[in-house]
């Protein structure tokens, strides 16, 4: 993402095929703890056709709009699936997280619903 972003003032990609295009290998958009495997193909392009089968990609990318200006608070990706305790999630800074389900679903309502970054959770 940083060479992209170098390249495009300090945008992020619209997507992550975008990057499968310019050379990002399909292995590294699988979690190690699931069963996804790899998008394969004869050919890059079939590649990234392939990422629309949610078992090719173990992660939900929402940077777009997005640039390095966003901070810690703003979410870049996210796991698809999780593990048993919860997701782990990808900010702006390049820190990742791993968010408990109970908080989790918090973060994600609000991305689904526009807020990026997430609004602070009431209680």
């Amino acid at each position: 993402m940083c060479d992209y972003a170098r390249q495009n003032s300090g945008a992020y990609p619209p997507n992550l095929e975008v990057l499968v295009a310019r050379g990002l290998k399909t292995q590294l958009l699988i979690c190690p703890e699931s069963r996804d495997l790899p998008a394969t193909g004869p050919s890059t392009q079939q590649a990234i056709q392939s990422l629309s089968d949610p078992s090719h990609c173990s992660y939900i990318y929402v940077a777009n709009g997005l640039d390095t200006s966003a901070g810690a608070e703003y979410v870049i990706m996210y796991e698809r699936s999780g593990h048993k305790g919860g997701i782990n999630i990808l900010y702006g800074d390049g820190h990742v997280d791993m968010m408990k389900w109970s908080d989790a679903m918090w973060v994600l309502v609000e991305l689904q619903t526009g807020h990026n970054p997430p609004r602070a959770r009431v209680n």
